[in-house]
């Protein structure tokens, strides 16, 4: 099984999220608008690589509830025009 990094998530600490403006321009403006959760989803499956499985149990929550996150969050990404 991987080794869960992200198990401190379970409490009230905050991805430490601050990728380089130069590099993402737009979406890191939008991805500064996003809740907590939402970002925290993004991050995890684009920068550490873990599945929606994963990150449900990582976040305690349903596959089912991190799946629907997920969608939620990239489809406002795109309506905002970042991705």
């Amino acid at each position: 099984a991987r080794e869960n990094k992200y198990t401190e998530l379970k409490t009230d600490k905050k991805v430490d999220f601050e990728p380089s403006i130069e590099i993402f321009g737009d979406l890191y403006e939008k991805l500064k608008i996003l809740d907590d959760k939402e970002r925290e989803i993004v991050y995890l499956v684009h920068w550490d690589g873990y599945n929606l499985k994963e990150i449900a149990e990582i976040l305690g929550v349903s596959h089912a509830n991190a799946r629907k996150k997920y969608s939620r969050t990239i489809k406002k990404l795109k309506q905002w025009g970042a991705v």
